[in-house]
């Protein structure tokens, strides 16, 4: 597994985000009219169009395993020369499959030996929270979810469910491979509430389940937007499913119920959108709108991301275990 401190991850963001802050991909202010860098960088599609800007050069120094690692997107306040002091630092890991890829009967499958690695590079870079938005198992069976609880319980060091002790903080939530929940799933019963919201610093972070048609608690999700706006605090979005266009057509929205999550994130202070599914990593600003939404690849196959959350930059390194 690559190494990526806390220490080197920090210095990363320091070197590069001062000089990003004002370049072409630069996101204004939400208050302002908003568009990503010039439009030969942008290309529509899907509802409101989902912008995928090209990226910015990878330094050789960011090369730790040029195989599995690649750049995302450094996307910034435009005008706001921002900092690398006391970032927000969150993981974010999606797509374990926890019954997935099985050595052999009885014996922990490679999906669980690829999260415990994720696990531990959570630990390395000093992050204050996990992300995980959906798929956690492959077939929504106890053994599935027994797997992840005893992981997280031998590598230590995070605050999960039912006691919430020291520790990592971790928000997590239910997919398709959950069976969505809370009607079907047993995911509540070994990993917590379908929906959840905790505030680091200056950030808001919202979390939910629920099948896109017909559960998703949508009145919820904008009552937390709004706390985050009277508490002055940015949003970061946590769901399974992609943004409209994304996934396979077989699992796209339609452009209706795609608005549905769309537009209050683009009436609130939302800065990103954390999410999974698609088993690939990929990073887009939507525009207009000027969030960040991002798919971390799947962890049963390797992949998980870091950011950093400043005041005005968010970057992603994409990492591998």
């Amino acid at each position: 597994m690559a190494q990526l401190s806390r220490r080197r991850f920090l210095a990363l963001i320091a070197a590069q985000c001062s000089a990003a802050c004002l370049g072409p991909l630069a996101l204004r202010a939400k208050a302002e009219p908003r568009r990503i860098g010039p439009p030969e960088l942008v290309r529509e599609k899907g509802i409101g169009g989902t912008g995928l800007p090209s990226l910015p050069p990878w330094p050789p120094e960011m090369n730790l395993d040029i195989e599995r690692q690649r750049p995302v997107a450094l996307l910034s306040g435009q005008g706001v020369r921002s900092t690398a002091e006391s970032p927000i630092i969150a993981m974010h890991i999606t797509d374990t499959h926890s019954g997935k890829v099985l050595e052999a009967p009885g014996e922990p499958s490679l999906a669980i030996a690829r999260f415990r690695d994720g696990l531990e590079q959570t630990k390395q870079v000093g992050a204050q929270i996990l992300v995980m938005p959906g798929d956690i198992t492959e077939t929504n069976q106890h053994v599935e979810y027994q797997a992840i609880v005893d992981t997280f319980d031998s590598v230590r060091g995070f605050s999960t469910y039912p006691n919430y002790g020291n520790g990592i903080p971790v928000m997590i939530t239910a997919g398709n491979h959950d069976a969505y929940g809370p009607d079907d799933s047993i995911f509540d019963q070994y990993l917590g509430p379908f929906e959840s919201t905790r505030t680091i610093g200056d950030w808001r972070f919202v979390s939910w389940s629920g099948q896109p048609y017909h559960t998703v608690p949508h009145e919820w999700i904008e009552a937390q937007y709004q706390l985050a706006c009277d508490e002055g605090k940015h949003v970061v979005a946590s769901y399974h499913f992609p943004p409209k266009g994304w996934p396979s057509a077989t699992w796209d929205m339609p452009d209706y119920l795609w608005a549905l999550f769309n537009e209050p994130m683009q009436a609130y202070d939302v800065r990103a959108y954390v999410t999974g599914h698609c088993h690939y990593t990929r990073t887009g600003a939507i525009s207009p709108g000027g969030y960040v939404a991002h798919d971390a690849g799947a962890m049963f196959s390797g992949y998980n991301s870091v950011f950093a959350l400043t005041r005005g930059a968010t970057m992603c390194i994409p990492t591998s275990a």
